[in-house]
C-alpha cells in the first residue's frame, strides 16, 4: 500500500466518524404528505448548554467563549462592565440562566424561510417581555393562555428589509421557563403544542437529545459538495446512499462518546456502508505518517481502535469513545484557543 494511499485511508476513517453529518444526504424532499412542519426538517441542532457546561472540557471552553463575548460586546459600545449591563437590562445573565438550544430549519439555501429556535431557560426570562412591549413594531396575540409576541428585529442573517419574528414564553409546573421563537406565527403554535405535549425531540428524530451534550439531526444535504466530499470520493459515494443521521455526543465523566445513527434507503446498502466504514479504519491502523505529522497519526489510530460498527437492518450505528484531553489538545491546535 502506497503511502499516498495509506493516508488517504486514515482520513477517510476518520471523516466516515469525525465528519459525515456535515454531508448527508437524503431522498425525501420538502413536499411531503405531512402537514406537521417538525417532520418537514432538513436538520435540527439540540445543546445542553447546562450539561455541557458542567463538564472539564465545557467550564474551560464556556469562560473562553464568555471572555470572547464579553470583550467583543465592550469594544462595540465602547463601554466597560459588560456583563453587568447586559445582566441589568435583560433582568437575567444569559450565560448562566439558557440551559440549552435547539434550532430547527427546512431550507438550507434560505434558512429564514421556515426557521425555528426553542431557548430552555430557568425559571426566569427577566425582562424580555417588557423590552419587546417598547418597541414600536410590536404586536400580540393569543393562542390559548399563551401570549404570542411579534417584532420586526434586524434579520438573522443580515438581510434587509423587515423579518418579522414571533416568540411566545411557556411556564410548566414547576416555574421552568422556555421560550418559543419562529419566522411565522404557525411556527411558534407548533413548538408551543410540541413543548407541551413533550414531543419535541422524538418529532425532530432525536429521542436521546435530552440526554445528549449535543444532538444534531439532517435530511437532504445542502446542494453543494462539501470539501470533505471533493477530497474523497469514498464520502461522496456513501453519502448518496443515506437518507438521514443522526448524530449525538454524550459526557462520559470527562471524555465524550459519540454515536451516529446513518438511515440507508436499503438494508444492503446499510450493509455497504457497515463495511466501508470497518474497512476505512482497518486501512487506517495501517497508515504510515508523513515527516512532521507522526504524532497526529498516531494519535488518530489509537482513536479508531475504538471505534465499533453495528448494523440493524437499513440502519448503521457508529460509535467512539473520544478522550476528553485529546479535544483539548485539537481545540488548542486547530482552533487556536487558549485553554
Amino acid at each position: 500500500m502506497t503511502h499516498r494511499l495509506k493516508k488517504t485511508a486514515l482520513l477517510a476513517a476518520l471523516a466516515v466518524f469525525l465528519t459525515f453529518p456535515t454531508f448527508a444526504t437524503a431522498q425525501q424532499k420538502a413536499g411531503s404528505s405531512s402537514d406537521d412542519a417538525l417532520a418537514n426538517r432538513k436538520f435540527a441542532i439540540c445543546v445542553n448548554v447546562a450539561a455541557f457546561r458542567e463538564t472539564p472540557l465545557g467550564a474551560k471552553l464556556f469562560e473562553v467563549f464568555r471572555q470572547k463575548a464579553v470583550a467583543q460586546i465592550e469594544r462595540h459600545h465602547k463601554s466597560q462592565d459588560a456583563p453587568e449591563k447586559i445582566k441589568k437590562v435583560l433582568g437575567f445573565d444569559p450565560f448562566e440562566e439558557i440551559k440549552g438550544i435547539t434550532v430547527i430549519g427546512s431550507d438550507y439555501d434560505d434558512p429564514e424561510k421556515d426557521l425555528k429556535v426553542v431557548v430552555h431557560m430557568g425559571k426566569t426570562t427577566g425582562n424580555l417581555e417588557g423590552l419587546l412591549l417598547a418597541r414600536p413594531d410590536y404586536e400580540s396575540s393569543t393562542y390559548g393562555d399563551y401570549v404570542i409576541h411579534t417584532a420586526a428585529p434586524t434579520s438573522f442573517f443580515g438581510k434587509s428589509g423587515p423579518h418579522r419574528s414571533y416568540g411566545a414564553v411557556r411556564t410548566d409546573s414547576s416555574g421552568i421557563k422556555t421560550v418559543a421563537l419562529a419566522v411565522s406565527r404557525e411556527g411558534v403554535i407548533e413548538l408551543l403544542d410540541a413543548i407541551e405535549q413533550d414531543t419535541l425531540f422524538d418529532r425532530l428524530g432525536l429521542p436521546e437529545a435530552h440526554k445528549a451534550l449535543l444532538s444534531v439531526y439532517l435530511e437532504e444535504r445542502p446542494k453543494d459538495k462539501t470539501e470533505i466530499e471533493r477530497k474523497l470520493p469514498a464520502a461522496s459515494n456513501a453519502a448518496k446512499l443515506i437518507q438521514r443521521v443522526a448524530f449525538m455526543i454524550y459526557d462520559r465523566e470527562g471524555d465524550f462518546q459519540c454515536k451516529m445513527v446513518l438511515t440507508a434507503k436499503q438494508d444492503q446498502q446499510a450493509e455497504q456502508l457497515r463495511q466501508m466504514a470497518e474497512g476505512l479504519a482497518a486501512m487506517a491502523a495501517l497508515a504510515e505518517p508523513a515527516r512532521g505529522e507522526e504524532e497526529k497519526v498516531k494519535a488518530a489510530q489509537k482513536l479508531l481502535e475504538g471505534l465499533k460498527v453495528t448494523r440493524n437492518g437499513s440502519e448503521v450505528t457508529l460509535e467512539l469513545k473520544v478522550p476528553g484531553e485529546a479535544v483539548v489538545r485539537l481545540l488548542k491546535d486547530e482552533a487556536s484557543l487558549s485553554m
